[in-house]
């Protein structure tokens, strides 16, 4: 072989050593993006659970989580506690978690799900805040900052949207929308 035939042989492989690192990079992206997708139905799932178990609101809320040092953003399920005092969970939640997460504001929860890591090509923003009343697990729109309000109307058909970026300068488009029953929260 000479050296020309050696450097074209060189060029050749770097190229393809480049594309395929493109194609299993966007391959890996997408599977994080599903992987979290499938995770978001089933804490909704578990929300709604713990909502007819307990008979007291859970609701699906937005946060941070710390992987390798990096902070993501995440989501978790919240059972925020009821008033003080109120032993048969009739003023549930408390007034202080209607317009906070749990661990601000006064607010404070007797349980949480374990937070895990939204995918950064995802946008949850529909779910933060979405609730499931406790005994009938009827599900609850957020209504401005409110949350968990006994008062509020389910969601509408078609606005609990997982929006996912295909590409970085790509705009985001519906991946999942969730179905949310009015009447039972399934």
């Amino acid at each position: 072989m000479t050296l020309i035939e050696l450097m074209v042989a060189l060029a050749i492989l770097g190229l393809l050593t480049g594309l395929a690192t493109t194609g299993y990079q966007a391959l890996t992206r997408n599977q994080r993006a599903s992987a979290a997708s499938r995770s978001i139905l089933l804490a909704a799932q578990e929300a709604r659970q713990q909502a007819r178990s307990t008979r007291q609101a859970v609701r699906l809320m937005r946060t941070t989580t710390v992987e390798n040092g990096v902070s993501q953003p995440a989501l978790r399920w919240e059972k925020p506690d009821c008033a003080p005092g109120d032993t048969w969970g009739t003023q549930c939640p408390r007034t202080e978690c209607l317009t906070a997460a749990c661990g601000a504001s006064g607010c404070t929860c007797a349980q949480v799900g374990d937070a895990f890591a939204v995918s950064p090509e995802l946008d949850v923003s529909s779910l933060h805040g979405l609730c499931w009343l406790g005994e009938t697990a009827r599900p609850v729109a957020t209504r401005g900052s409110s949350m968990c309000d006994p008062d509020g109307t389910a969601p509408v058909t078609g606005s609990l949207r997982i929006l996912r970026k295909r590409g970085p300068q790509d705009p985001s488009v519906p991946d999942r929308v969730l179905q949310v029953d009015a009447l039972t929260g399934n």
